[in-house]
């Protein structure tokens, strides 16, 4: 006779979200602080730095707006650029469908606010780690709320000291490293190998765009090629 499946509670499954967090919060800590010194340093005032960190949450796309807002890119540039980078939460919300989708609508939208990187790893490993998980819930929101107030920590301190840098310092420096640091742990496979290539290739290509173009014409090819060479033949 097999074992019946455990089903863990709700004060199981914070305590599991508050533990699996904190090895994650090495990386983000320091990156929410490079976010915050990068607002300033694009002219965003510490106020708004620390108010947008709060109201975005996302560290990727909020760096890329901040970068292009230092080198003076249009609207239309910063926008579609920071909605090719969130694209991803499509994908997010289809697969948790299944193990959240039962969810009031209020849970579901605060769930979605909190839904970066990490807590849709997380939760998608631990609803398919062979357990019941009536309460799965409480673990995403315990890993949400843990790096959501960690990222306001982080984000604030980088904005209240980068304002006090002299901007002779260069501290933004640190964006382009924070991506590089993120794309090569991201090269995985020949579809992204291949859309890294492209992109990269079409980033150097298209530098002379105005309005800083040619980051989102890269995007999009990078996307592109990704899928291509990933469907299967």
């Amino acid at each position: 006779m097999t074992s019946p499946v455990p089903r863990l509670t709700r004060r199981q499954e914070i305590r599991s979200g508050l533990l699996d967090t904190i090895p994650l919060l090495l990386a983000v800590a320091p990156f929410g602080f490079v976010v915050g010194v990068a607002a300033v340093g694009a002219g965003i005032s510490t106020s708004l730095a620390i108010a947008s960190s709060g109201l975005i949450f996302a560290g990727a796309a909020q760096i890329a707006a901040m970068t292009l807002l230092g080198a003076g890119a249009a609207w239309p540039t910063i926008i579609g650029t920071t909605l090719v980078i969130n694209a991803r939460h499509i994908m997010y919300s289809a697969t948790l469908v299944q193990p959240l989708g039962h969810l009031s609508r209020g849970w579901r939208w605060f769930l979605s606010y909190l839904m970066v990187d990490q807590l849709f790893a997380l939760t998608v490993t631990r609803s398919n780690d062979g357990d019941d998980h009536p309460q799965l819930q409480w673990y995403s929101a315990a890993i949400g709320v843990t790096l959501w107030v960690v990222w306001m920590s982080a984000t604030t301190a980088g904005a209240v000291i980068g304002a006090s840098v002299p901007a002779s310092w260069g501290l933004t420096f640190a964006a382009p490293l924070i991506f590089i640091g993120l794309t090569f742990p991201a090269l995985v496979d020949r579809a992204t190998y291949a859309a890294a290539a492209a992109s990269g290739f079409t980033a150097i290509a298209a530098a002379t765009l105005p309005f800083n173009l040619g980051l989102l014409i890269a995007a999009v090819v990078g996307i592109t090629v990704g899928v291509v060479v990933d469907r299967p033949t």
